[in-house]
């Protein structure tokens, strides 16, 4: 499927859907982030936000403030770890 996220056209992976503006995950049943999104980290207790960088896929999130995070499948199955999203992005189905 070819979305675009601000002005941007890319293709995402055949998984992942526009849902009321966001993109979604079928296969984690979760929204992820797209371009300008705020993603919220937070482990041990410890909040950190990221910037994100054209779109998240589960445990991945590319960002601007550095490189690209990748975060412990297995901690976030078991909520040691949390994320959340901030939605600020618009993503439209092309």
């Amino acid at each position: 499927m070819v979305v675009k996220i601000k002005d941007e056209v890319c293709e995402i992976p055949v998984y992942m859907e526009v849902k009321d503006g966001k993109l979604y995950n079928n296969n984690t049943k979760w929204f992820e982030g797209a371009d300008g999104d705020i993603a919220v980290v937070t482990e041990y207790g410890e909040e950190k936000r990221y910037t994100v960088k054209q779109y998240t896929d589960y445990q991945i999130i590319p960002n601007y403030e550095g490189r690209t995070r990748v975060l412990s499948a297995q901690e976030l199955r078991d909520g040691r770890t949390i994320l959340k999203y901030i939605h600020n992005t618009e993503v439209q189905e092309i």
